[in-house]
């Protein structure tokens, strides 16, 4: 009779989706990346590009200016300037059609839907 605990445990499968300008689909590691869905087995989780004060980031506004230069780079209080924060589906949804459309009020609808979520 085998011990439960010595019996191997298969790991779930992971894929990412990662989202560029337009919406256009990239690698996981690419430097423009502002949103992205991982799925493990069968749950999905979505992550978006966060400024510091956890606003969603704008590839089309100030943001972009930038972005390429401060995605290296460090604040002062040592914390990264853009981080990928995990949000609800809904909020993903809301920003994949402000990144495909650039109308901006998807953009506040994701981050009115990421307050009241």
């Amino acid at each position: 009779m085998p011990n439960e605990k010595n019996v191997a445990v298969e790991e779930d499968e992971r894929s990412v989706i990662a989202y560029t300008h337009l919406a256009n689909h990239s690698l996981e590691d690419e430097k423009e990346t502002f949103a992205k869905a991982v799925t493990v087995g069968k749950k999905t989780t979505y992550w978006i590009l966060h400024g510091l004060q956890s606003t969603l980031f704008n590839p089309y506004g100030f943001d972009s200016e930038d972005f390429t230069r401060s995605r290296a780079s460090v604040t002062r209080k040592g914390k990264r300037e853009y981080v990928f924060k995990k949000v609800e589906e809904q909020v993903f949804s809301y920003y994949l059609k402000f990144l495909k459309t650039k109308n901006p009020l998807w953009l506040r609808h994701a981050e009115r839907e990421k307050i009241n979520g």
